[in-house]
């Protein structure tokens, strides 16, 4: 039976078991993980992240809804991305991070296609979510400009492959559409002098996980969640 089916979240700062029939809007800010940042040795800022500290180092990128960092926990290195609500309708910005988030974790159990998301939380006073994240190399963006056409040529055929690769097993899957795919959407890892490409940033991204449909924002409110052509 489809209720059968499930998905514990609790792992990932999130209090609920996801079934096909879950009410995602029922996924409030009591049900997140706490997130918090208090200065450190060396007047270093860090993330204390359902409790565990997150060390912030450099800066990795930024964007009109957030930051993101790179942070060390445990020795190991990660992405740590800091959204601000808005201070009005933080409920409805706090729901789309959530469902984001769940889009992403979904993604990341039918393939690895996506970097793999650890934990995401919440910061009641200052109105700001975070997820925390598998730290990536860069973007496709500034990969291509930093090499000259000849290496391009090389460079573009093998990220389209990979990524038309990952876009047909995720629409098999999940009936997934991103909607919002550009050449900072795509970041990669790299791995015995091979480059592994991935999606990022499902604001705007559409699934159907056994029936149970999830958006990552309410941008696109008419028309089907998913159209085969689309990607």
């Amino acid at each position: 039976m489809a209720t059968s089916i499930r998905l514990d979240l609790r792992p990932f700062g999130i209090n609920a078991i996801l079934t096909p029939t879950s009410d995602v809007r029922e996924l409030d800010s009591s049900k997140i993980a706490g997130f918090t940042t208090r200065l450190g040795p060396g007047l270093r800022d860090v993330f204390i992240i359902d409790g565990e500290p997150f060390a912030k180092d450099e800066q990795l990128g930024a964007g009109t809804y957030g930051v993101t960092y790179k942070a060390e926990h445990k020795g190991q290195h990660y992405a740590v991305k800091c959204v601000r609500l808005d201070k009005e309708n933080w409920q409805s910005d706090l729901l789309y991070f959530v469902s984001e988030a769940i889009i992403q974790i979904l993604l990341y159990q039918a393939g690895p296609y996506v970097p793999k998301v650890y934990k995401i939380a919440y910061d009641p006073k200052k109105k700001v979510a975070c997820m925390v994240s598998q730290l990536m190399r860069n973007t496709l963006k500034n990969l291509i400009n930093s090499f000259p056409p000849s290496e391009n040529d090389k460079i573009l055929p093998d990220a389209l492959s990979q990524i038309s690769h990952a876009l047909e097993i995720y629409a098999q899957k999940l009936k997934f559409n991103h909607r919002d795919l550009h050449t900072s959407n795509i970041m990669y890892e790299r791995h015995d002098n091979k480059r592994y490409f991935k999606l990022i940033d499902f604001g705007f991204s559409c699934i159907n996980w056994h029936g149970l449909e999830i958006k990552g924002s309410n941008y696109f409110r008419d028309g089907p969640c998913y159209k085969p052509d689309r990607n």
